[in-house]
């Protein structure tokens, strides 16, 4: 935990990239009055991206500092988690040299419409089941609030909504990420 100064989180970053193999923060990657991560990233290494086309966890920061890989994930609860499932846990898998980076991906009936507005993709926290006549389905798993991690703690994967599916209708087919399995599992 560093306190919201920007020197005190410039001297720790720089100091992690020296000593760490990838360094990862949360919180700070906005553009808010102590969100100093992305300015420390541009000044101190080469930025790569501090925006992404996804909710939740717009958010992100991806910079080499000191030759080192730095992320910043966003702050808020649900929006680090996610930002980690697809940013930072596959970047990690690959440098430990493992053979399957990704979790695995499925086609579900999604049990609700979604009218959500499309100017990003959507990592909706869900649970998918098995129903009675044996079909992969998936609803949302409570509140999507990215300040909130009840979702996620009752899911099992999430939703991915692409901004040229919305609306989807309730029995229309989505891809899913199963969060509760290990990469490269056989489906």
């Amino acid at each position: 935990v560093v306190e919201d100064d920007k020197e005190s989180i410039t001297k720790t970053i720089l100091q992690a990239t020296k000593e760490c193999d990838f360094v990862l923060t949360t919180g700070g990657a906005s553009m808010g009055d102590f969100d100093y991560v992305a300015p420390i990233a541009e000044s101190q290494g080469e930025l790569f991206f501090h925006f992404v086309n996804m909710r939740p966890g717009k958010s992100q920061v991806f910079a080499i500092i000191n030759e080192t890989p730095f992320l910043g994930l966003a702050g808020n609860p649900s929006a680090t988690a996610v930002g980690f499932e697809i940013l930072a846990r596959p970047a990690l898998r690959k440098m430990q040299g493992a053979q399957h980076i990704f979790r695995p991906v499925q086609d579900a009936r999604i049990a609700h419409p979604i009218t959500k507005k499309a100017k990003r993709r959507h990592y909706m926290r869900g649970v998918a089941y098995r129903n009675e006549y044996d079909e992969l389905v998936v609803e949302q798993a409570g509140s999507q609030s990215s300040a909130q991690l009840s979702a996620l703690a009752h899911g099992n994967c999430l939703m991915m909504v692409m901004p040229d599916q919305i609306p989807v209708e309730a029995g229309e087919e989505i891809e899913i990420i199963r969060i509760d399995l290990p990469d490269g599992a056989a489906l």
